[in-house]
């Protein structure tokens, strides 16, 4: 059985190895680990099966500025799931419960970070 939860200090060097896996490349695993060492409001989220993670989410903050108002929010990326796992609804959950927890903050918006 898959859980969701947030991500502890053990977790960090599977979520380096699924980030690198999910993507291919270490963009995405070295945004995650720069993130995280320099945000001090950060939501990161795990999917665990057997002690393992499988998926795993990133909320970080951003400031979006218009006719000088400022407000804050979150970015949702890098999000990945082990590709043997895909298609099984586990991104699909990681996100349901991260925006859960935005609303439960009284987040106004997520944007959504992805690339091509």
């Amino acid at each position: 059985m898959i859980g969701i939860r947030e991500e502890m200090t053990s977790d960090i060097p599977g979520i380096r190895r699924l980030n690198e896996e999910a993507f291919g490349q270490p963009a995405e695993p070295n945004i995650v680990d720069g993130l995280r060492s320099s945000c001090d409001r950060l939501l990161s989220m795990v999917a665990v099966e057997d002690g393992r993670v499988v998926g795993h989410i990133l909320f970080s903050p951003v400031i979006l500025e218009s006719g000088g108002r400022e407000r804050k929010g979150v970015g949702l990326g890098p999000m990945a799931v082990l590709p043997s796992l895909q298609k099984q609804r586990i991104g699909s959950r990681l996100v349901e419960e991260g925006l859960d927890r935005m609303r439960s903050a009284d987040c106004p918006f997520v944007v959504v970070l992805a690339h091509h």
